[in-house]
């Protein structure tokens, strides 16, 4: 029997953070490889928005890696509690 998922819980904050990441880190990827196909020309003109987006990108990876620890510290509280219940 398959379980069925909520919708809350496949929109969460951390899958949507998640996925904003990866899309951005795509993008800036592309840009990347755009620009060493076209060579220099292609930089000068397209500087700003690349910038723009490594900004944006930046700014989603911190808060990436502040829901990672969190989450991370959860789980290690919640392995530390079982580990004292059964010792």
């Amino acid at each position: 029997m398959m379980k069925s998922r909520s919708i809350r819980s496949v929109w969460s904050l951390s899958s949507i953070i998640n996925w904003t990441f990866y899309v951005f880190s795509f993008v800036l990827i592309v840009f990347v490889g755009v620009w060493l196909i076209k060579g220099i020309e292609s930089v000068l003109n397209s500087y700003i928005p690349f910038s723009v987006l490594f900004f944006i990108w930046w700014m989603v990876l911190f808060v990436k890696v502040k829901q990672d620890y969190k989450n991370g510290s959860e789980i290690i509280r919640s392995l530390n509690k079982k580990i004292s219940i059964r010792f």
